[in-house]
């Protein structure tokens, strides 16, 4: 039963009216940038969709979104700091295309109640959530292109195919969807035997598509990946992401999927004989479908996406059922009409309601914020750039707020991956973001075909950043290691830990990594649900590796087409106690194998994966599965592994991470603490303590207290603000018991003048050989006006670290005396490099290593010496070698005399042969007055000592 279409009022054609309305509804219909990228997970990746765009990025092989290469406009609501201008026209432009679509549609509807009807659901609903519109495009667009086969307009019909083409690379799914919306049009249209306008409009779409590809810098080569690529995400989708809803959510929603059935079936028996009406109508069921498993695949806030959906369709399925947009409707009868009307009242208003959060004043809000919204949105569609610069702004202070300046400074301008899903923190410090191709947050990598993509990327020298940033993140309480679990083995296995600030593990890669080693298979084991499966031990040097194969039974694959897939949870046992904790376990993460043992659940798990072999964390010694009705066997199989643990970091003391990760401001408590409290505790989220010039903190020493490590600055607002600190001078230094001090270390620091004293800076300085009852004290002291009025100087991330003596404790000695003794006056330094002062006439010996047949060393004068009344006649140097047994054996010897001789001055470098030692030789370095015999300037030094 086919009925033409009446011709378009005036009022939907492209007259003066037409056009101002579908400017004010665009207005209506723009998402405004509302929010500024952070590092949180859905910020990161609205962040990264416009930062892949601006950067060249090809989608398919280079990155695997979820989104399109458009999608920076549809999450541009959060501002990253790209394509502002480029999104702006965009979304003015397909909000206006949409709005001409609506008003259409309502224009050629009647009734005209009806009409106004569904452009009030439209434009009140539509806004309620973002997603929406972009769906409800598509819709609209096949429903035009499907409308002119029965006498609707031909030319409405080519503008809807081409707008589809942008609206289908805003999100992945969506070239799926308009790729169904369209084939299912021109198929109707070959049915009904219109193979011009059917072709038509496949081909409009079609070139529609490729230009919008082509014009984000896109290569048709890539679009069949970026196909492939968008159904495995989409599948890998469905079978992890599902969220499990409280009954009564389920229920709301249950009722409504019912009453749109309900409403959809009683329309279809009544034009049941009108072909023209049902696939329409088969269309509107399929995008009820859509955002039906939208909003319960994933059922936390997302519920509220299907709600307001079927404020909109349910409508709709009215319209094209008893509205005039496919001619004279079909004869219902009273009954029908009675029945009908009240499903659509019905389900429109629990639909509207379940959108409100079945709030009254929540569906007052969404009238009046439609009432609003032209004002709300007019400075943003009429005055760009003067948002783009509020916007600004706060993404400065974003930028500030998640500053990382150590790990900035480490990775300078090479390239770095995010491993996790906080990847913003990236573009905040303005680093070389560099990412495997599915990058947008561990969690999503769904699939072991999308795991096998991004190792391979890590693993390959040629195409893997140099540095890694890390923090372990997972999702609804699943297991750490299986997010992107390939990946992080790989990661384990070919990066090493550098440093940690925050919350970040800062990773470098290995400069030669071990040869790859497959996991060893350690047993196999078929068991059921609920039953305790012990966990293979292995050795201490190795990790314990699992892999689990389940599928679905019909059941269980109607349940995942219609719903969720159903959920499992595994339980693990920590220790050896009965102990029990439970994840929930995603079937496609865990096909390949994953590590189980030592538990990986934190940023810190993964530090101490790689500390010495004997440590364990927190092992694993049995596992439990359970699991909901709808796999195919009520027996599983799984395979455990042995895999190697990473080697030893490559020039990192794990220890100092591990420390640094546990005690962030400082490892000791000061003994003494002298300042005045600015009541600052953080800096970049990190705990500090500001040491206010003049200001102090002083620590007692231990035995084997090695070297200090700290960070320090001053509080940016202390030299970005009108009025600026004058500078700070920060001095470490040595107290004795008796009270004699030395300075290790000084440093003026004027951020005002000077760039690179901005920011958090680092230093690791050795410490004098231990002697009883000496303290540490860090001291600042106001700059060169002696203004103390805003140095606000600050200390964090201190550690006094412990450990066995070292050459550089020796005041730049290099090497470890024989009586492991630093005498207080062999204390010296050159500007910033520390020398051993041997006043001759004076001597040091140093143990020789076995085989060691060349020395070499610096040596000379202290300026004072020479320069500004130092009067040193020269000082004679000596080598010589004592054997365990017999006399010294002179070596070589030299006169350094820097007051006649200028090629002395300085700091001089010398290399000296060794004579064949026996085990157990000393070399002595001595020194002796000059020609004059006078040694009262004789203040020689001797410095970085290395043996070859």
């Amino acid at each position: 039963m086919n009925r033409a279409v009446p011709e378009a009022s005036a009022a939907s054609g492209f007259n003066l009216r037409f056009i101002i309305a579908c400017v004010l509804l665009a207005i209506v219909f723009v998402v405004t940038p509302r929010s500024v990228m952070d590092q949180e997970l859905d910020a990161s990746n609205y962040g990264t969709y416009a930062e892949f765009v601006a950067e060249g990025r090809a989608f398919g092989p280079e990155v695997i979104p979820m989104t399109g290469p458009l999608g920076f406009v549809l999450y541009g609501h959060t501002y990253a700091g790209y394509l502002y201008h480029a999104r702006w026209a965009l979304e003015l432009l397909l909000k206006a295309g949409f709005a001409a679509l609506v008003l259409h549609l309502g224009a050629g509807l009647r009734p005209r109640s009806l009409g106004l009807g569904w452009l009030a659901a439209v434009v009140v609903m539509t806004p309620a959530v973002d997603d929406l519109l972009h769906d409800l495009a598509l819709l609209l667009a096949g429903l035009i292109m499907l409308r002119a086969y029965q006498g609707g307009s031909r030319p409405w019909s080519w503008f809807a195919a081409a707008l589809a083409g942008p609206f289908a690379l805003l999100k992945g799914t969506h070239l799926v969807t308009s790729a169904l919306v369209v084939g299912l049009a021109v198929g109707w249209g070959l049915i009904r035997g219109q193979r011009k306008l059917a072709a038509q409009q496949g081909g409009i779409f079609a070139a529609s598509v490729l230009t919008a590809w082509l014009a984000t810098g896109q290569s048709l080569s890539d679009l069949p990946l970026f196909l492939r690529n968008t159904l495995d995400l989409a599948s890998g989708y469905n079978a992890t992401m599902g969220l499990d809803e409280a009954p009564v959510v389920f229920a709301t929603g249950f009722a409504l999927a019912v009453g749109c059935g309900l409403l959809g079936a009683l329309s279809l028996w009544v034009v049941r004989r009108d072909a023209g009406r049902v696939v329409p109508l088969l269309l509107v069921a399929l995008f009820t479908f859509i955002k039906w498993k939208h909003g319960y695949l994933r059922a936390d806030g997302h519920v509220q996406i299907f709600f307001a959906a079927v404020a909109v369709l349910a409508p709709t399925v009215w319209c094209i059922a008893w509205g005039s947009w496919w001619g004279v409707p079909p004869g219902w009868t009273r009954d029908q009409r009675l029945v009908g009307l009240a499903l659509l009242t019905a389900v429109t208003t629990w639909a509207v309601l379940g959108a409100a959060g079945f709030s009254r004043d929540r569906v007052f809000r969404l009238v009046t914020n439609t009432l609003s919204a032209i004002p709300r949105h007019a400075p943003y569609v009429f005055a760009p750039g003067r948002i783009k610069a509020e916007l600004e702004t706060r993404l400065q202070a974003n930028r500030r707020e998640w500053d990382l300046p150590q790990v900035r400074d480490e990775v300078g301008s090479e390239p770095i991956d995010f491993f996790g899903f906080e990847q913003g923190v990236l573009l905040l410090n303005g680093l070389n973001y560099q990412p495997r191709p599915m990058g947008g947050g561990t969690f999503n990598v769904f699939t072991p075909r999308l795991q096998a993509i991004n190792a391979a990327y890590v693993r390959d020298p040629s195409s893997a950043p140099p540095w890694y940033l890390l923090k372990i993140g997972y999702l609804d309480d699943r297991l750490a290691s299986a997010e992107d679990g390939l990946t992080l083995r790989t990661l384990l296995e070919l990066y090493s830990p550098q440093l940690m600030q925050r919350d970040y593990l800062l990773l470098h890669r290995r400069v030669a990594p071990p040869p790859p080693q497959e996991p060893v298979v350690l047993s196999r084991r078929v068991f059921r649900p609920g039953e305790i499966v012990p966990v293979p031990e292995t050795t201490a040097d190795q990790m314990v590796l699992f892999s689990l194969h389940s599928s679905l039974d019909w059941n269980g694959r109607l349940q995942s087409l219609l719903y969720r897939p159903p959920d499992a949870t595994l339980h693990v046992r920590l220790g050896t106690r009965d102990l029990w904790r439970g994840f929930a376990l995603k079937p496609p993460t865990v096909r390949q194998p994953v590590i189980l043992s030592p538990l990986v659940n934190t940023t810190g798990d993964i530090i101490d994966l790689f500390g010495e072999a004997g440590f364990s964390g927190t092992p694993i010694t049995a596992v439990r599965l359970e699991v909901e009705p709808g796999f195919a066997t009520q027996e599983f199989e799984i395979t455990f592994y042995a895999s190697p643990r990473p080697p030893p970091p490559e020039n990192t003391d794990i220890a100092e991470i591990r420390t640094y990760a546990d005690h962030p401001l400082f490892n000791r408590e000061p003994l003494e603490e002298i300042y005045e409290d600015t009541g600052i505790r953080e800096l970049n989220k990190e705990p500090v303590r500001v040491v206010h010039a003049p200001g102090s903190m002083t620590w007692e020493l231990q035995p084997g207290d090695q070297q200090l490590l700290f960070s320090y600055g001053i509080i940016p607002q202390a030299y970005l603000g009108e009025t600026t600190t004058d500078g700070v001078e920060f001095n470490v230094e040595i107290l004795w018991p008796d009270g004699d001090g030395r300075i290790l270390w000084q440093r003026m620091m004027r951020p005002q003048r000077v760039a690179n004293d901005r920011g958090m800076q680092r230093l690791r300085l050795p410490l004098p050989p231990y002697e009883p009852g000496m303290r540490l004290r860090i001291r600042t002291h106001p700059g060169q006006d002696n203004d103390g009025a805003y140095d606000q100087s600050y200390v964090t991330r201190l550690q006094i670290k412990s450990g066995p003596l070292i050459g550089a404790q020796f005041s730049g000695l290099g090497a470890v005396p024989t009586n492991a003794l630093l005498p207080r006056d062999a204390m010296a330094g050159i500007d910033d490099h520390p020398v051993y002062l041997i006043h001759a006439p004076n001597e040091v010996r140093i143990p020789i290593p076995p085989g060691a047949t060349r020395l070499t060393f610096d040596h000379g004068l202290l300026p004072g010496a020479y320069q500004s009344g130092g009067n040193s006649d020269g000082v004679e140097f000596g080598v010589f070698v004592a054997p365990p047994a017999g006399d010294l054996l002179f070596v070589e010897g030299w006169l350094d005399n820097p007051r006649d001789n200028p090629e002395d001055r300085g700091i001089l470098s010398r290399t000296v042969p060794l004579p064949e030692t026996e085990p157990g030789s000393v070399l002595v370095l001595a020194t002796n007055v000059g020609p004059q015999g006078d040694r009262g300037w004789d203040q020689s030094f001797i410095a970085h000592v290395r043996f070859d």
